[in-house]
């Protein structure tokens, strides 16, 4: 497995992670979250994140895919 590149930010409410991961297929990523995790699968990339604070799905969180970057 592959750790691909990765940046975090943050505002006070929001938690940006921007993962760049040439090639990989859109229709095959996973995505983890789960209280301190986020875990981030797509073949033959694998980024595990153990987070300070719990992040809280809400139904404000979304994932959107760049082909151009």
């Amino acid at each position: 497995m592959i750790t691909p590149a990765f940046e975090l930010s943050q505002e006070p409410n929001f938690l940006t992670i921007l993962i760049h991961v040439p090639y990989a297929k859109v229709n095959e990523v996973d995505l983890y979250i789960d209280g301190v995790d986020f875990k981030f699968y797509a073949k033959p990339y694998f980024l595990r994140l153990t987070l300070p604070g719990r992040l809280v799905e809400d139904g404000r969180e979304k994932a959107s895919y760049d082909a151009d970057t």
